[in-house]
């Protein structure tokens, strides 16, 4: 705790001092702080992560609005805008119709809010020019390597020092037992291979924090504009491949094959590039087969028991059981924080265990207007930055992030919008054809063309 509390008050001054560069590293940075890194234990507990997200949020808006320093910013309007008024709608409105107490699940609405749109908002913001962008760029660079070289080491070590320093100085309780699923010396083995967290409270989020993180190198690797070598690039790219295989996840290995049509079109199959990436699959396949049985698993009931891991009966079960806690209130939902309430086993509900997709408790908690509000977020951000960055990534990327959130949950929304805002911006400030300007410098020629068409 004593090192959390110095680490929030170090970050502290580096904002005070500059704004703009705490938010822009934050981003990247987050992902170092697991919940058991905390300012406070005991209910409601303040994690090192969220403190530290909420201290920037506000000295971000006193410095923006309050000490009115506004020539420094982008200025532009804010991609999330409209999802998030139609996000405070439907929060408000199943609240409103809610089944448990409003302190039920208000703390995690308030972080949502703060991670998902009032940190982004800053980071929109502080992402102003190509240095900011550049050090944005270097920060995500350190941080892919840093966490897929700790996860390699822990595959081959089965060892993990940071995370066992975080949980034995953390008290073990029913409340933080919660908080991280790992245990010192009781690495999970699926399959005859380790799953691995590095820095991450859970497998599943590391592995699907290195499908996120290839975004930005996958775009910059296929769009050069000469910020990096392709090596370096390449290399960076290998190594969240490897991190996909290191968490030993079906949700980031589906993830990595869907990401990878962001930067090849399928006709290109044959390329030498993609028949590269292929032998080096080919090569994982040879020498550790076992890693694909978690793909394998999800048609094959034996092979699933064997792994412990969930099957598309298990699902079909579990989505069963959430339409039946729909139909409780399918408009508004029984309210945020309900389905821990509702999945209890005297209600019958619980069969829907950990909830593994993100409608499994999307549809219970705030029904049909929740899930409009989760369907629009995807159509909006489309609809705002296909002319702002190549259409063919913007969607497959989208398509990306809902395969990984419906396949295992809610993930980190601030690391994957933020990895979007980052890319957008990087076609934005490198290439002309989605320069925020190029739309009104078109319209401006075709008028001046038909001034001079008309004067002729």
């Amino acid at each position: 705790m004593f090192l959390a509390w110095l680490l929030f008050i170090g970050y502290t001054f580096f904002a005070i001092i500059d704004i703009k560069k705490a938010v822009i590293i934050w981003i990247p940075l987050h992902v170092l702080a697991n919940p058991l890194i905390a300012l406070k234990f005991t209910p409601p507990g303040i994690s090192l992560s969220i403190a530290i997200t909420v201290m920037l949020c506000f000295v971000f808006l006193i410095r923006r609005f309050m000490l009115e320093e506004r020539a420094i910013y982008n200025n532009g309007e804010f991609i999330l805008r409209p999802v998030l008024i139609f996000m405070i709608f439907s929060y408000a409105i199943s609240y409103i119709f809610s089944i448990v107490s409003i302190s039920a699940a208000f703390n995690q609405t308030i972080r949502y809010f703060f991670e998902g749109f009032i940190l982004l908002y800053a980071f929109y913001r502080c992402l102003n020019d190509k240095r900011d962008l550049r050090l944005f760029i270097k920060s995500t660079f350190f941080i892919a390597v840093l966490v897929t070289t700790y996860g390699l080491y822990e595959f081959f070590a089965l060892d993990n020092p940071v995370l066992d320093y975080s949980y034995n100085n953390a008290p073990h309780n029913s409340y933080t037992f919660s908080r991280m699923h790992y245990y010192p010396g009781l690495h999970k083995i699926r399959y005859g291979l380790p799953r691995c967290y590095s820095f991450f409270p859970l497998h599943l989020r590391f592995g699907a924090a290195c499908v996120f993180l290839m975004l930005l190198f996958g775009s910059m690797y296929k769009y050069n504009y000469g910020i990096y070598k392709n090596k370096k690039l390449l290399f960076v790219v290998v190594m969240l491949l490897f991190g996909v295989f290191a968490a030993n996840s079906k949700q980031g290995m589906v993830g990595m094959v869907v990401i990878l049509f962001c930067f090849y079109h399928p006709r290109n199959i044959f390329s030498h590039k993609l028949f590269l990436i292929g032998l080096a699959v080919f090569a994982v396949w040879i020498y550790f087969p076992e890693l694909f049985n978690n793909l394998f698993s999800l048609f094959d009931s034996n092979l699933a028991e064997e792994g412990k891991g969930s099957t598309v009966d298990l699902r079909i079960e579990q989505y069963n059981v959430a339409w039946e806690m729909f139909k409780n209130n399918p408009i508004f939902g029984n309210g945020p924080g309900s389905l821990a309430y509702l999945k209890g086993s005297e209600f019958g509900y619980d069969a829907i265990r950990g909830a593994e997709s993100v409608f499994l408790s999307l549809m219970p908690e705030r029904g049909i207007i929740g899930c409009l509000a989760y369907f629009f977020m995807y159509i909006w951000l489309f609809y705002y930055l296909k002319d702002k960055m190549p259409k063919r990534i913007l969607f497959f990327y989208l398509l990306t992030v809902f395969v990984i959130e419906v396949a295992g949950g809610r993930k980190d929304i601030t690391l994957y919008w933020g990895m979007l805002i980052g890319t957008a911006r990087y076609f934005q400030l490198y290439d002309s054809r989605y320069s925020p300007y190029a739309k009104a410098n078109e319209k401006e020629v075709l008028l001046d063309l038909k001034k001079k068409v008309f004067r002729s």
